[in-house]
């Protein structure tokens, strides 16, 4: 197995899990953000947004060619979505001085997967 698949792999472990515990524990997961939700609703729509998202994520990280992608195209978006998610959070963190010891160590770790992604993928070439 290749260093880019075991990658893959983890990653797609990784964003499963989250979103199963989203689904099934929103106000668990919520609890970990600083978040409350007043309603059912509220909770509704955390476990629908967060949790379906993070789960099609997964799902697409563990099966890339159902969804028409390679193993470099999927890591490749995700590095991508959590750049985004990165680039955010440093807004947040600059803008309006919105900052947690928490948001800090996902900031870290969406850096060092986004590292990962990058020297994993070093070399190869993104197809016309």
């Amino acid at each position: 197995m290749s260093g880019l698949t075991a990658y893959r792999r983890i990653l797609a472990i990784a964003f499963l899990m989250i979103g199963l515990i989203s689904i099934f524990a929103p106000a668990r997961f919520a609890s970990l953000y600083g978040l409350d939700f007043a309603s059912p609703v509220g909770a509704a729509s955390l476990a629908a947004i967060l949790g379906g998202g993070e789960l099609a994520i997964g799902l697409a990280l563990a099966a890339p060619r159902y969804v028409g992608l390679t193993e470099t195209g999927i890591i490749r978006f995700v590095a991508l979505l959590l750049a985004c998610v990165a680039a955010t959070r440093l807004l947040w963190l600059a803008v309006f001085g919105v900052w947690s010891v928490g948001i800090l160590a996902e900031l870290a770790l969406e850096l060092i997967v986004i590292g990962l992604a990058i020297w994993l993928l070093r070399g190869r070439t993104v197809p016309a």
